[in-house]
């Protein structure tokens, strides 16, 4: 189920980086465009930090990894 749920998120992820914006927008139209795609992949990337953690924590005790 692990590996389908990353195969998932790495398809999505594909998706978003190839997205461009439409010929001919008008430069608030770009903003706007921009700052939709920016909040997507702040999202995204939020969410596969997330799952990273808990993995991580379901790990258990990894000899410290990442404490100091």
């Amino acid at each position: 189920m692990m590996q389908e749920h990353m195969k998932m998120m790495q398809d999505m992820m594909a998706q978003m980086q190839k997205a461009k914006p439409g010929a001919g927008m008008k430069p608030e139209q770009m903003r706007e465009w921009i700052d939709e795609h920016l909040k997507l992949m702040r999202e995204m990337m939020g969410q596969m930090m997330d799952e990273h953690h808990m993995m991580m924590q379901g790990m258990g005790g990894m000899s410290g990894m990442g404490k100091k």
